[in-house]
């Protein structure tokens, strides 16, 4: 239920922060002042809190527990949102696939052949596995490497251990990955990432297992036991981080592409070589060209396919399909990748139970994602409504002809399982009001001081915030929240402490939800409440939030409320 109390008129602040409503005097700037201090019958922060405070403001996006093996920590600020870990124990959701033991979204595809099938798709479905989401680029299979008879492949599946744990690199990307996997002793089971050099930060498992990670040639991920007798099956929730560069590519420029060192680049069976030489002669592209110019040129030939009737068959499916510009987004990433590799880039083919997207590797930008688009009727999103959007940090630089602008992986067009709210996030760059393109961006709001709802709709006291919907909140179990401690008076432009809690019916805490802080015109009933801070309730149900002060707020007397948006097992609510 959404808890909406009212909130009674008072005049002494001393009065509201005793009676724990929550209450701040703010004052203006001063060239000399007695300094300020907490009000006595406030409780100072734990250490914990302490700790909190001072990583967020040097910029460490960590939130509790230092990550590691069987560790993770409680939340982590991703761009300028505060995710909670996900519930090690949380069940399995419908049609959510179980890694190891096959099926729809559990597959790895250890090769590909391309087909004359270039009409466009009807139903695409994707699942996601990671907070915040990177729908439809989850990278479950990645092939390398091209056979003379056009099948795609891994050049080597021997697999190499990665290490887990490290201190977050500063300016990367943080997520969160949840999955069900079947695991038995010793037996290595496909998973999917976020990006080809992820690093895995930390993990923990129900029950509890030591885990091992691994990944191929073309970086594919795998996870496995060694301990003995382990046979079930397994949620693993865990942490990775990721280069923001991989999302959002900046080829290097007055890089020619004959100067390309070969490490990356796999052998092109000169059958095929051949006939890729032909496609290469028509597009003008040559390895003594500039590498940017080159992939440009690429990117724009083949993000103008259309899904249409298939071409006629020569005999050399690689060339008709080319010469034709006919297909969806296999089609497009195949030959693509057979045209790039033969010209001297470095590309993979990459692949997940809805898309195709390719992968290129040049010095100084390492792998970089490429889009080539797609043809679909629907895209049906799963296990995604819960989880915010990752925005890459700045614009494809790449050409994108007006078929391509209007596809799927856009997210427009006909796309289920997503709110209209995460469409229009997702749909703008990281940066801006909402961020300096460095991560530094503020963890709630944007410039304008006004509530940001990057995370879901926001509950909040007043009139001035959405309503949910009644069937949103159905089957939803009560939550409510109080302000538990906050302080007596604050500075502008400054920081304090607001303490608040979350319990269920029976009065007991909850853990992982998402708090959210206002401040609002005292005896205004909530109404014109701004967003100052944002916490994670711990297992008791506490979380002390740090607020920032707006400098623009005038110095009048302001009410403290929390509020929790709630997930899909819990309802949202609002303090009195």
């Amino acid at each position: 239920m959404v808890s909406k109390g009212s909130t009674k008129r008072v005049t002494s602040l001393l009065a509201i922060a005793a009676i724990a409503c929550g209450g701040l005097a703010l004052a203006g700037a001063q060239s000399a002042r007695t300094p300020h201090k907490l009000h006595e019958d406030i409780v100072a922060p734990g250490a914990q809190a302490a700790r909190t405070a001072k990583r967020l403001e040097e910029g460490v996006p960590i939130i509790g527990p230092d990550p590691q093996a069987r560790q993770n920590p409680t939340a982590i600020a991703s761009q300028d949102k505060l995710l909670a870990e996900p519930s090690s124990e949380a069940p399995a959701k419908s049609g959510e696939p179980v890694l190891g033991r096959g099926g729809f979204g559990a597959d790895r595809q250890t090769q590909a052949k391309p087909d004359y099938f270039t009409a466009a798709d009807n139903q695409l479905r994707y699942i996601e596995a990671f907070n915040p989401s990177i729908v439809p680029f989850k990278r479950m299979s990645a092939l390398d490497t091209v056979a003379e008879d056009y099948t795609l492949v891994t050049s080597s599946r021997t697999l190499a251990d990665v290490r887990v744990g490290g201190k977050p690199r500063p300016n990367y990307d943080l997520f969160w990955g949840s999955i069900l996997v079947d695991l038995k002793t010793g037996l290595d089971v496909p998973i999917p990432s976020v990006a080809p050099e992820m690093r895995i930060l930390s993990y923990e498992s129900t029950p509890a297992v030591d885990l091992v990670f691994s990944k191929d040639a073309a970086d594919n991920y795998y996870l496995r036991t060694d301990e003995t007798g382990a046979t079930n099956t397994y949620r693993v929730v865990f942490l990775v981080e990721a280069s923001p560069y991989y999302f959002a590519p900046h080829p290097p420029e007055r890089v020619r592409i004959r100067d390309i060192p070969k490490d990356h680049l796999q052998a092109v069976p000169a059958s095929v070589r051949n006939v890729a030489t032909r496609a290469l002669d028509e597009l003008r592209l040559h390895d003594k060209m500039y590498a940017d110019e080159a992939l440009d040129k690429l990117v724009y030939y083949f993000r103008s396919f259309d899904a249409k009737s298939p071409p006629p068959n020569t005999g050399d499916i690689y060339w008709d399909l080319f010469k034709s510009q006919a297909g969806v987004c296999r089609h497009r990433s195949f030959a693509f990748m057979v045209t790039a590799n033969t010209l001297g880039l470095p590309t993979r083919y990459v692949t997940n139970e809805a898309h195709a997207f390719v992968e290129v590797w040049l010095p100084g930008a390492d792998w970089m994602r490429i889009d080539l688009g797609g043809a679909a009727s629907t895209l049906n999103v799963e296990n995604a409504t819960d989880k915010s959007m990752y925005r890459p940090r700045g614009e494809d630089p790449f050409s994108k002809p007006e078929t391509y602008e209007e596809n799927y992986t856009r997210l427009e067009g006909d796309v289920k399982g997503l709110r209209k709210e995460q469409i229009a996030d997702r749909q703008q760059p990281y940066g801006g009001a909402r961020g300096d393109g460095e991560g530094n961006g503020s963890f709630f709001g944007d410039d304008s001081g006004e509530p940001s709802d990057d995370d879901g709709p926001l509950t909040g006291p007043g009139k001035g915030l959405p309503t949910i919907p009644d069937e949103e909140l159905a089957g939803r179990l009560a939550t409510w929240v109080r302000v538990v401690s906050a302080a007596a008076d604050g500075y502008r432009g400054e920081s304090a402490m607001v303490t608040g809690v979350v319990v269920n019916d029976h009065s007991e805490g909850i853990e992982g939800l998402r708090i959210d802080v206002f401040l609002a015109p005292a005896g205004n009933d909530g109404n014109d409440a701004i967003l100052v801070g944002r916490g994670v309730s711990n297992e008791q149900g506490l979380v002390e939030a740090q607020i920032e002060i707006p400098a623009s707020l005038k110095t009048e007397p302001y009410e403290v409320y929390v509020s929790t948006p709630g997930n899909t097992t819990y309802q949202p609510s609002v303090s009195n």
